[in-house]
Order: structure tokens, then sequence, then C-alpha cells
């Protein structure tokens, strides 16, 4: 069982070290987003089978309220 711990442990590792090296384009989609929202322009997201899970929770997201009463994005 360890074994099998260990190895999700390095390959969650691996991942994450992949992912840190597109900190700058996150940024700078984060910020696209953000100016398309300023600006009242709309955000689509699309996807097929687990894709399309992700896009209905990007949205929810933005509309949703998870902590405090704020007007939906």
């Amino acid at each position: 069982m360890n074994r099998i711990i260990q190895s999700n442990f390095k390959e969650h590792q691996y991942v994450f070290e992949k992912i840190q090296k597109l900190e700058g384009a996150i940024g700078d989609v984060a910020n696209l987003m953000i100016k398309a929202l300023k600006e009242k322009k709309t955000i689509y997201w699309c996807g097929n089978g687990g894709s399309a899970s992700d896009s209905q929770h990007l949205a929810g997201e933005l509309i949703g309220r998870f902590k405090g009463n704020r007007r939906p994005l």
C-alpha cells in the first residue's frame, strides 16, 4: 500500500512542477477574464464529457456565492 501512495505522490508532484511553468499564462488568462467581465462581455466555456463538467463548474463559480452575499459576475 505504501508503494501505491508514494507513486501517487510522485505523480502529483510531477504534475504540480509542470503546472508551475504555466503561472504567467494562467495570470494572463485571469486578467483577460477580469477585463471582459468589467466590460460587461460574456465568457463562454465548452466541453465534452469531463470537460463539460469543468465548464459548468467554472460558470457556477462566477454566478454562485460561496462566501458572503454578492452580485453574480
